[in-house]
């Protein structure tokens, strides 16, 4: 530096100061990535016949994941579609969780199955999670009304056939 040169070395505050922020910007932007990408398998998803309902079962399979492992709501989503599958193409367009969240929600997540209900012209959406509470199975619940136009169409029409509780297992320990 010469006698005139006003400026000063960094010192390793401002340099770890700077590297903070660089973080900070790396991992917002990474956040943006990942947001973009949810939005696009959430499109993909809508796109598809029945798209709407299976979103809705995405969500709420995703917000209990989030709940009961204290997770952000995306990376609940994102657990969820890569637990499942579902067979939708929006799975290959979510990038996966990490490895240590899938490792930690297989630890005590046992299954989730997914029914269709009808009593008279009133219809339900029932999401049972068993999961592990401690060492003790525990089951959850959440059930949603539906109206006959937002069943998919497979549910209708194995309804109409057979009249009984139309159910799917969509995920189990052996996953």
């Amino acid at each position: 530096m010469s006698k005139n040169d006003n400026r000063r070395e960094p010192d390793s505050r401002d340099i770890l100061g700077h590297a903070v922020e660089v973080v900070r910007h790396i991992v917002s932007a990474g956040s943006a990535v990942v947001g973009n990408a949810l939005d696009a398998g959430r499109e993909l998803v809508e796109q598809q016949g029945d798209g709407a309902e299976r979103l809705a079962v995405y969500e709420r399979i995703g917000e209990f994941i989030a709940k009961q492992y204290g997770l952000q709501p995306k990376l609940g989503y994102q657990t969820a579609i890569h637990l499942t599958g579902l067979g939708d193409d929006a799975v290959a367009q979510v990038p996966p969780p990490p490895q240590a969240v899938i490792a930690v929600v297989k630890k005590s997540l046992l299954m989730i199955r997914l029914e269709y209900l009808a009593k008279g012209h009133e219809y339900s959406r029932v999401l049972s999670f068993w999961y592990l509470r401690g060492d003790k199975p525990t089951r959850q619940t959440v059930s949603e009304g539906l109206t006959w136009d937002t069943l998919p169409g497979d549910v209708r029409a194995q309804w109409q056939r057979d009249r009984e509780p139309v159910a799917f297992r969509l995920y189990s320990e052996e996953n």
